[in-house]
């Protein structure tokens, strides 16, 4: 079963590639660190609240939309 952490990760790995932004990319626009992102992506970490809002303003998503996307 996917955590919740996996499930938001998937999502915002999914806006992120929707959006042709690669993980540097996004690293650039949020000044989140690379692996900080790709452990994110993963669900491997929790990040803090203010790095997903960073994360949502930066792929311009609503945090509600990626919530729903992980189905939570």
């Amino acid at each position: 079963m996917m955590s919740h952490a996996q499930a938001l990760g998937m999502a915002i790995r999914e806006v992120r590639k929707k959006r042709r932004l690669t993980i540097t990319a996004l690293h650039y626009k949020t000044r989140i660190g690379h692996q900080s992102i790709a452990l994110i992506e993963r669900g491997s970490v929790h990040t803090r609240l203010d790095n997903f809002f960073t994360i949502c303003q930066a792929l311009e998503v609503k945090p509600s939309t990626l919530f729903e996307m992980a189905g939570l």
